[in-house]
């Protein structure tokens, strides 16, 4: 007993006094779950807590049946249980007021809900029908039980323990010195839990061992087993011994190595910016003496004290908030440093009360790659300053570690919600917090910002103290005046006087002004002009130390400062002592505050460099390659030049933590200025150095600069070539980024520059404003007009460039953006005035567009292949998306099979499907189309339209299959036979009212995914390898053996095809097969006896389930008709069959008829059957078999048993299937994992087959099996009887010999068929998931090569293409054939018949195949062994031809 009280005991310690007097015990379960509905957050929003609350009742709901167990082995249960729901209940309540730890706790309890022990199955046992406990329960010896049960109560307190330590209400009080982890054996939250979660694995496996030993009891076995009584005394002492090392496990103690992995896992989680550096540099502004005026202000000696704010808005959530604010240049980042230092200094030198933490952050305008920062920057570092200061104190690691062990779906890094929830939560440990946050307006969303601290802080005890510009809202609206410190010129007047006095002296001591000038007097103007900002004092200081100006000069400037200035002002100042320097250096000033202003992104020292750096112009010596500059062609001293050319407006300063650094104006207020005036609309066209217009030109001039800039960079600084100088190979963008700095900003950014040219052509054109400076703006457009003809007509550049946006651009939006820039940029100029451009400008706007509508394509059809390899634009692209602004390959050539229907007036404008197939032992391909009337058509639009079922009386009449053979052995294929065959319309419209429903589509206009329903029709078709038969719905179509296909000469007799109507029946509410034709009724025999358990035979309909679309294939004379069961996708590799049925075509008077041999019959709980193949001469199919519940196997099924009885056919339940082997099915191999494929070898006596998991494939033989031997008599008596197919099968039997094994590859591959070599190693076609067609070559010792032939766009029906390869030949011996078929869809709307992409046949040069690469490998690491496509030729055996060719094509 005593463990149970001192659970609860330990439990209350853990609580602050008021919160142990919340503490109260609960009776049962339903009034813990009434009690936590009545919470604030369950009453007002239910649906949004559901997932909490679904946690707590799933918790509960297993902890239920433990207390009744405890009842029954450990007396005064009903205490014990009201102590743990009361617990339960409080640890809830402590955590509810914290919104997103409250989310993770729900998350936490539904993980504990799956591992706590099923005490309900054990009182299953222990109870009889009727609820009483069953007879000699409480006599079993359960002492070990009990030592398990007593545990997990304590087990359960730990867990609230662990809670609660998270969420109560500290003190607020920190000790002097906070106790060290290791000191208190102290494991994270997170260790503690994974630990627990093992203790209570250990209870359900000492649970499990008690349920055994009661159903032994219960049996009445037990006491006669003797052995089995020592074996479970044994099991539950090992479990025992078990749980007791995890419990020890939970005291060790936390070491140092671990302490660091967790804070290194933190760190990761926070992710914070760097913040340091701001700070540093603000302090390092501060002269000394100064800024100390704040710490004497009543405002601010009323904020620092802990127990202060008692005023007149001890009310207000912002109570202890403080707002500085300032105008520009007022010093607010340097009295913010100031603060700080102060603060920290407090912390240093204090020897009594707590000890503060003090934490910062600095907004800054271009930390962010020229973007303000995000409000999390703020979170982040504060937090992480937080964990620096208390790594060694358990109570907050204990909540972070809380917060990291539960974080949301995985995220790697703490969401704002989260952060904001830890700072809430961690204020109440904290004695004294004071948050510093400087610029305020510098944030992204600085009222969210403001928003965000208010909820987390508003009620805690941390000091916020905030600096910003007068003009953030959210303080506006919310601070009150004694909480608002504003910086006036008096306040800094002094501190401005020291500033001057010490700089003066200075510049006086080193002769830059006369000493013997009152500096007294000189102070005074400077404070005049000055008017309390202090940057315009360090940039007057800076200005007054240039060397362009004389001793008289710069007493001068002092001396006409008669009234205040503002920024401004000096900043012109500075710019007209600029225009005053050589032309030179104007333009790389020029240059250089261009970039910095009109910059999209902050460029890095480098880049910046790069781009300001002129280039050798050598136009006879063409580049050959990417390389660096050369150092004699770089500045010597970069960083000297840039602050001098600058009038000291530009600095460089550190990024991040790293040693690279960027330059930037001195404050946010120069960019405003030059904003400002550029977009001014006084601001300048074409002015010529020593103009003050020269360095503050129109922003569209600006823009158009920096846009000519960026692609005059990629003319002289890139070939025209592959960015690696291999087609084959990606480009590192490490690499580039270290030889060519400049071009990712080039590359991603000259689109931006472009559109950001746009003025209002029609203000401009009729306002007098402009009319003097047209001609400079139309300068500077033709200027722009013509580098742009230039990249448009070179053809490789834009490759070039293609290659490298996809390289540096990583994203989709990105593309994306570029994009709609582009179009933005051609509609605006349109409107220019073409009389005065020049004839070539005129056509660019125009080409423009063209070539953004191709890059729009271009992303459609092949931007994710680009994102992976951005070299591909080099090889497959442009012989499948050809552009007028790209260099089509000619490498590939692609031969669409395209033709049109004979009748076009009658029928859709579009097909409805389209199929083909090739036979791999001829040059013939079939194309199977079916083309819908044109009355069908327009109902079906108005169907579609108006969401309605529409019918018309001749809407199914006129419905043409055009079936056309293809001969593709010519350089441009030819039809040699083309047929027209009418489709019976009482199909059609079976099809119809069966099997239409409505799918969703997608807009494919940029920027827009708007999701729609088109009316959709299930239409299966197929087609024979032999391309012989073909299948329409539920009819087989027979070619007439009297002719054979022809090859030259073009035949469209429709005669030549017999139709034959399958038995299969779709009614509304189910599907029924027919045993047999009327014809063939009549010679059956009533009943045939069951010869197989599970089997039966039927000689009436056979009646299965509803069916929501069908599949039917053919082979030879043999139809495998499935049900498709689940998701109705018709993908055969994916969708399985829940019922498989095998008719055969027979020819006994003349006439046609279909016999059902067998038939598989599932259900919705027996599983599917995938990969369906036929044997090629048995009467055998093989298949997959996936059951959910039981084992999932290759099965080989005999579906002609016994032909003698030819009136019946065998019916198998899916059960028979996992029973042992009978006469009619076996299983050839228990599988775990789903297959590629599976097909029989070419000699018929093993199955191959690949798992998914697996890199290779297994070879099953099957000639021993029993069904294998029924088949071969079963095909025997087929050639006897005069129950003739109407086909003769060719006597070819199966030989014994192993899979035939060859070192070359055979002439002709198709899709997933292995081809096996010596010692075991296998060459197969694939088509993978990125759409590429490779060959796959797997080594003996496993390891995987691809060679990759041919890439495919993404075309809406991709899917369903079905490559096979011809090798190449002796009449196109440097050539592979590789012929794309469709496969059949699931689905078909009318509307989008255009989208069918045709069966094509493409040739490839060998010379452009890359080299095969082993699978996987991170570099790309090319094969050793083999060599891929090539080796073929070693087929004709003439090796030296072999090896001859292939060194000519390597050289080449």
């Amino acid at each position: 007993m005593d463990d149970f009280e001192r659970a609860r005991e330990e439990f209350l310690t853990e609580l602050s006094a008021a919160e142990r007097a919340q503490f109260s015990k609960i009776k049962s379960r339903e009034d813990f779950l009434d009690g936590i509905r009545e919470f604030e957050q369950f009453a007002n929003n239910k649906k949004k807590w559901s997932r909490v609350f679904k946690g707590i009742e799933k918790c509960s709901e297993k902890l239920q049946p433990y207390f009744e167990v405890l009842s029954i082995f450990v007396s005064s249960h009903s205490e014990f249980a009201a102590i743990a729901w009361g617990a339960f209940r409080l640890v809830l309540q402590l955590s509810c007021n914290f919104i997103t730890f409250f989310e993770k706790l729900g998350d936490l309890l539904l993980t504990l809900s799956t591992r706590i022990p099923a005490y309900d199955s054990l009182i299953k046992i222990m109870r009889d029908e009727k609820g009483h406990l069953r007879p000699g329960i409480n006599d079993l010896d359960s002492a070990k039980f009990q030592k398990s049960l007593c545990a997990f109560y304590v087990d359960v307190f730990e867990i609230f323990r662990g809670i609660a330590r998270v969420f109560s209400q500290k003190s607020g009080k920190l000790k002097r010195t906070p106790v060290v982890i290791t000191q208190l054996l102290w494991q994270p939250f997170d260790v503690r839990f994974a630990n627990l979660l093992g203790r209570l694995d250990m209870h359900r496996e000492i649970l499990n061992l008690q349920m055994d030993v009661m159903h032994f009891n219960i049996s009445g076995t037990m006491a006669s087993s003797q052995t089995a009584e020592r074996a479970e005394n044994n099991n539950f002492q090992s479990k025992l011994i078990e749980y007791n090392e995890l419990v020890c496990k939970m005291k060790e103690e936390f070491s140092q190595t671990q302490k660091q992995l967790l804070l290194e896992r933190i760190k990761a989680w926070l992710m914070p910016p760097s913040f340091a550096e701001a700070f540093e540099r603000s302090s390092k502004l501060r002269q000394d003496g100064t800024a100390d005026w704040i710490f004497e202000t009543g405002l601010y000696k009323e904020w620092v004290p802990e127990d202060a704010i008692e005023n007149a808005y001890a009310a207000s959530s912002l109570k202890r908030f403080l707002w500085v604010r300032g105008n520009p240049g007022r010093g607010k980042s340097v009295l913010a440093a100031a603060v700080i230092q102060e603060l920290m200094a407090s912390d240093e030198f204090s020897h009594e009360g707590p000890l503060p933490l003090v934490s910062y952050f600095f907004f800054e305008k271009n930390s962010q790659g020229g973007f303000l920062a995000p409000r999390d920057h703020a979170y982040r570092s504060i937090l992480s300053q937080l964990l620096h200061r208390f790594q060694n104190d358990k109570d907050i690691l204990e909540v972070i570690s809380y917060a990291l062990a539960n974080g949301k779906d995985g995220q790697v890094r703490a969401t704002p919600d989260e952060l904001l929830e830890l700072m809430r939560s961690l204020a109440t440990r904290i004695g004294s917090w004071y948050i510093v946050i400087d610029a305020i307006d510098e944030c992204q969303d600085p009222d969210q910002l403001l928003l965000d601290l208010e909820g987390a802080l508003g009620d805690r005890s941390a000091k916020v103290l905030l600096f910003s510009r007068p003009n953030v809202r959210y303080l506006l609206n919310k601070m009150k005046l004694p909480q608002i410190l504003t910086i006036t010129r008096t306040s800094v007047e002094a501190d401005l006087r020291l500033y001057f006095d010490v700089h003066l002296k200075t510049l006086q001591d080193l002769r830059i002004l006369p000493r013997n000038v009152d500096r007294e007097k000189l102070v005074e103007r400077l404070l005049m002009g000055a008017d309390g900002m202090f940057q315009w004092a360090r940039l007057m200081i800076t200005h007054l130390k240039s060397d362009g100006l004389l001793q008289w000069e710069k007493l001068d400037i002092i001396n006409k400062l008669e009234t205040p200035e503002n920024l401004d002002d000096m900043y012109k100042r500075i710019l007209d002592l600029l225009t005053k320097k050589l032309s030179s250096e104007q333009s790389l000033a020029r240059r250089l505050f261009l970039w910095l202003t009109f910059g999209k992104t902050t460029l890095s020292s480098n880049q910046l460099q790069d781009i300001l750096t002129p280039v050798k112009e050598n136009a006879s010596d063409p580049l050959k390659a990417i390389a660096p500059r050369e150092k004699t062609d770089e500045f010597s001293s970069f960083e000297h030049n840039i602050v001098m050319v600058s009038g000291g407006l530009v600095e460089s300063r550190r990024l991040g933590d790293s040693k690279a650094t960027r330059y930037c104006f001195i404050h946010g207020s120069v960019a405003e200025f030059f904003m400002s005036r550029c977009n001014h609309f006084e601001a300048t066209y074409g002015s010529k150095p020593g103009t003050l217009g020269y360095l503050l030109p129109a922003t569209c001039e600006a823009e158009a600069e920096l846009a000519v800039s960026c692609l005059a960079y990629m003319f002289q600084r890139v070939p025209g070539q592959p960015l690696s100088g291999n087609m084959f190979e990606a480009a590192s963008s490490t690499t580039l980024r270290e030889l060519l700095p400049f071009l990712e900003y080039a590359v991603l950014y000259w689109p931006h520059h472009l559109a950001s040219t746009n003025v209002p052509l029609e203000e401009m054109h009729k306002s007098k404003i402009y009319e003097d400076k047209l001609d400079f703006f139309y300068y500077d457009i033709e200027m722009l007009l013509a580098i742009l003809s230039r990249f448009l007509l070179n053809k490789l550049t834009p490759m070039v460039w293609v290659e490298a946006s996809y390289t540096f651009g990583r994203t989709k939006a990105q593309h994306g953006k570029i994009h709609r820039l582009l179009i933005q940029w051609a509609t605006w100029a349109n409107e220019l005035d073409p009389s005065r451009l020049s004839k070539s400008s005129v056509d660019v706007p125009p080409a423009i567009a063209a070539f953004s509508g191709d890059l729009i394509k271009l992303q459609e059809l092949w931007g994710d292949t680009l994102l992976v390899g951005p070299h591909q634009i080099w090889n497959d692209v442009t012989a499948f998306t050809s552009s007028p602004f790209f260099v089509q390959t000619s490498a590939v050539t692609i031969k669409s099979l395209t033709t049109q229907s004979s009748n076009r007036s009658a029928l859709s404008t579009t097909p409805l499907s389209k199929i083909s197939r090739d036979d791999p032992s001829s040059d013939l391909l079939a194309v199977l189309t079916v083309w819908p009337s044109k009355a069908f058509e327009l109902c079906w639009r108005k169907s579609t339209a108006r969401r309605k079922h529409q019918t018309k009386e001749n809407q199914y009449d006129g419905w043409i299959a055009q079936y056309e053979i293809w001969n593709i052995e010519e350089d441009d294929p030819v039809v040699v036979e083309d047929f027209n065959i009418p489709i019976d319309k009482n199909e059609v419209e079976l099809q119809y009212e069966r099997f239409q429903k409505y799918v969703k589509s997608f807009s494919k206009v940029p920027s827009t995914s708007t999701a729609k329903k088109d009316l959709a029709l299930h239409f299966p078709t197929s087609i024979d390898s032999n391309l012989k038969t073909f299948t329409i719905l539920r009819t087989v179509y027979k070619r007439d053996q009297t002719t054979g296909p022809r090859t030259r000469i073009l035949d469209s007799s429709a005669s030549r095809w017999r139709p034959i109507l399958m038995p299969v029946i779709h009614t509304i509410d189910s599907t029924l097969l027919k045993g047999s034709s009327e014809k063939q009724q009549k010679e059956k025999s009533k009943y045939i006896h069951d010869t197989e358990s599970g089997a039966q035979s039927y000689d009436t309909l056979l009646k299965l389930h509803k069916t929501p679309a069908f599949r039917m294939v053919t082979s030879q004379n043999y139809i495998l008709y499935q049900s498709i069961a689940g998701r109705e996708a018709l993908s055969p590799d994916e969708d399985g069959a829940a019922t498989i049925a095998v008719f055969m075509l027979t020819n006994i008077t003349g006439d046609d008829e279909t016999k059902l041999l067998g038939c598989i019959e599932g259900g919705q709980k027996q599983g599917s059957m995938h990969h369906c193949v036929f044997h090629p001469t048995y009467p055998l199919l093989a298949f997959y078999h996936h059951s959910p519940t039981g084992i999932s196997q290759i099965i080989l099924w005999c579906f002609a048993r016994d032909f003698a009885s030819r009136s019946s056919f065998m019916l198998l339940n899916q059960s028979v299937l996992q029973s042992k082997d009978g006469f009619s099915t076996s299983s050839v191999a228990t599988i775990s994992g789903r297959p590629k494929y599976i097909q029989f070898s070419a000699c018929g006596t093993q199955i191959i087959y690949q798992l998914h998991s697996s890199s290779n494939p297994h070879a099953k033989p099957i000639r021993d099996l029993q069904v294998f031997a029924i088949a071969e008599q079963q095909q025997a008596e087929i050639e006897k009887t005069s129950y003739q197919p109407t086909t003769p099968h060719a006597k070819t039997e199966p030989t014994c010999q192993d899979l035939e094994k060859t070192n070359v590859l055979p002439p002709s591959m198709e899709l997933n068929q292995p081809v096996f070599h010596d010692e075991g190693a296998w060459t197969r076609l694939a088509f993978t998931s990125n759409r590429s067609v490779t060959l796959v070559h797997c080594t003996d010792n496993g390891v995987e090569e691809e060679q990759s032939l041919l890439s495919l766009p993404a075309w809406n029906d991709v899917k369903s293409v079905s490559p096979s390869i011809r090798m190449p030949s002796k009449t196109r011996e440097d050539k592979v054939t590789i012929i794309l078929n469709k496969t059949a869809q699931p689905f078909y709307t009318i509307g989008n018949g255009g989208e069918h992409t045709p069966p094509a046949v493409v040739r490839k040069d060998i010379r452009a195949i890359a080299k095969p690469r082993v699978k996987n490998s991170v570099l790309g690491k090319t094969g050793e062994g083999w060599q891929g496509i090539g080796d073929f030729e070693g087929s004709d055996g003439d090796e030296e031809s072999c090896m001859s060719k292939r060194a000519r094509i390597d050289n080449e």
